[in-house]
Formats: structure tokens, sequence, C-alpha cells
């Protein structure tokens, strides 16, 4: 009797990141399994079962659980690892040729500077974790990004040696208070966004009128609790989850070759309190920027923007292209076009049922916006990135 492939997740199933990854897995059982998944509850500072008991099984896992190396050098498992965190960790997991799950660190970036360059911001701040390699890697593609832009860009410096969060508050307090006011904040994930904010109250520094901060991973629990509640870049665990157990499964049945990556890549900006604020010196533009926000879902137009400033349609053209470089119009389909493509990754509802919830006018008007836009169909939209509800 053939023995059922078993896939073992050493993931921190406490947080966001594992949850989906776990989803992602369990779902690809259920497509084309079946197969066994074996998590433990917590953080990733766990101990491997005894894989001398195991067969037919593969492991997702952080290079930094304690024995790992050991044990694969011992009994030569399939396993994928989560992006190595130190150089020395990289350099193991380049000598064994371990493929990698990757956050499309670049794309990621680019994202989070758009946001913020969005909402009117000239200055521009990240804060990484010292000596962390995903965190350089965002905070070098941030960086060359804005300055591409035009902007200028604030980095919170490496320190020399690993402190402790209680040797490094003062610093980070200080760098903090150091930065031209107001200016757009790029963290290097919601932890560290996390850490920020609670320095930003401890010294009357106000979210988001001096500070915008923006997070990544969208760690819905830890962005609603944090005050004010964060605002942060969702990353596509759960196809990154469902990619890997496919890999792996691949890879427990025999089959040598395999991706060096499995990318995660960034879905949206989930946007809350922390960013909610316009660098803009135009009232009218402000103002024009907040209807829209708050009323692009109920089938708004121009006119509509115009006839709540009261104003000319020609001056609010001339003023808004001036500080937005597009037209009224843009800016109203912009946000649409999130919107829907948010309920398409996110909801069962029909294609016509997410163009009404979005503001289009009808489903043609959501159709055309997607072809000029995406260059695809919202349908079309939805098999390519969308696998889960």
């Amino acid at each position: 009797m053939d023995i059922q492939p078993k896939i073992i997740l050493l993931l921190e199933t406490s947080r966001q990141l594992g949850r989906e990854m776990l989803r992602g897995a369990a779902d690809w059982s259920q497509r084309y399994g079946p197969i066994t998944l074996s998590a433990t509850a917590g953080h990733f500072e766990q101990s491997l079962p005894n894989l001398r008991k195991e067969k037919n099984f593969g492991v997702i896992a952080r290079l930094s659980v304690p024995e790992l190396i050991q044990s694969f050098k011992k009994y030569h498992f399939p396993l994928i690892v989560l992006e190595p965190v130190t150089q020395d960790l990289l350099h193991i997991k380049e000598e064994f040729g371990f493929p990698e799950i990757r956050s499309d660190s670049e794309t990621i970036a680019i994202m989070g500077a758009d946001y913020l360059l969005e909402d009117g911001f000239q200055n521009f701040a990240f804060c990484g974790f010292p000596n962390r390699l995903w965190s350089q890697r965002r905070s070098n593609a941030f960086i060359k990004y804005v300055e591409q832009e035009g902007g200028c860009c604030f980095v919170y410096p490496e320190n020399e040696k690993e402190l402790s969060w209680e040797q490094e508050r003062p610093i980070l307090k200080k760098w903090l208070q150091s930065l031209p006011k107001p200016i757009g904040l790029l963290a290097c994930d919601d932890d560290r966004a996390h850490q920020i904010l609670q320095l930003c109250e401890e010294k009357n520094i106000r979210v988001p009128q001096d500070i915008s901060v923006l997070g990544i991973g969208n760690d819905e629990i830890l962005c609603e609790l944090a005050m004010p509640p964060l605002s942060s870049i969702a990353i596509d665990l759960f196809n990154a989850g469902f990619e890997a157990t496919r890999v792996l499964v691949d890879l427990i049945n025999g089959k040598t070759e395999s991706p060096d990556y499995i990318m995660m890549k960034p879905r949206w900006v989930t946007s809350r309190r922390s960013t909610e604020f316009l660098a803009v010196n135009d009232t009218l533009v402000i103002n024009a920027l907040q209807f829209i926000r708050q009323n692009y879902f109920r089938q708004i137009n121009v006119h509509d923007v115009v006839k709540y400033l009261d104003c000319s349609h020609r001056t609010l053209e001339m003023r808004f292209h001036a500080a937005r470089n597009r037209t009224v119009a843009d800016e109203i389909e912009h946000y649409r076009m999130e919107r829907a493509k948010r309920l398409l990754h996110t909801s069962n509802d029909s294609v016509s049922s997410i163009a009404e919830l979005s503001g289009f006018y009808n489903f043609r008007s959501m159709l055309r916006a997607f072809h000029l836009i995406e260059h695809c169909t919202p349908t079309e939209y939805r098999e390519k990135f969308c696998r889960s509800g």
C-alpha cells in the first residue's frame, strides 16, 4: 500500500503568515490530494517531530528552527524554506539548494511607495529591522523607487550589533523625532510598524498628521489593535502556501527539478487610520479627495464632486491635475478598480454584483475599465490571480 504524502509545516500559526500558508496547503490537498498536513499551534520556535519514524514526507520551515539542518543532513528529506533572515542562513540555503519561499520585495516596496506618493508626500522614510536580509531588500527597493520618482528618503540606520528592544527604543525614538514632518513612512513589516506607532504615541508625534505609517503583511489582528489602526500591504500568503505544497509533493514523489523561488506577491493596501492624511497644499483638492474616498462606490461622477465643492468644473480639474497629475474621473475610477480587484480576490460574489458594490454604473463600465487597465476581463483577473475566496 502506498503511503500518503505528508507535509510538515513548521510555521508560526499564531500569526497570519502561518495561518494563511496553512490554508493554502489545505486547499491544494482538497483539490489535488489527498495528503496529510501536520502543523503545531504556536510560534516558529518549535522543535521538529521525530523524523526517524516519518515516511514519505517533506517539510516547510524557517531555517532558524532548532536542529533542522542537522536533521536534514541525517535524513535528507525534501525541504522548502522561508526566506533566510541572515547571511549565514542564506549561505546554508544556497549550499544545499533548498527551494525558497521569498517575498517579492521590489513589487512590495513599489506598491508602498506609490500609495504614499498618491497621498502627496515629498519626504519618505523606511524603518526596518537591522541585519535582516528581507528587510534590507525592501529598504533598497523602496529607496531606489522613491528617489527615481523625485522624493527624498530617510532610512533608519543599521546598528553594528544586535540590540534588545529596550536598548533600541531610545535610538528609534530619536530617529522618529528627527524626521521632517509631514512624512510618509513604510515599515518593513507590521511588527515594526506597531513599535513605531507605540513610540510616536509616547513622544506625542501625531499619526498620521506628522508621520503617516504603512506596514507590510496586513496581519489583521495586529493592525486592528494598533493605535491608530494600521494601514498595511496585504501579501498573497495563501497562494504561496498552495504553490509550496505543490512543489513539495513533487519532491516527495521523486521529481528532481524544483523552482529556486516561490514568490509571495503583494495584493493590495488595506487602508486604515494610520495613513488618513493627505500631504497636499491645495484645500480644494484635499476636500475633493476626501469626498471621492467616502463616496466613490455610490456611482458618483465629476459633476457630483463639483456640486459638493461649489466650484467650477474647470477650476477643479486644473487644480486637481496640478496636485495629482490625473483627472478627477481618473481618481474616481482608480478607487473603484482597487475595490473591485479586492472583492474579486476575497469574495465569491458575481462579477455583476462586484461592479455594483464598487460604484461602476454597470458591468459593461467595469469590463471596459479592466480591459484598459489590467488588459483582461474581471473574470480572467479572478481566475489568474485568485485561488481562494
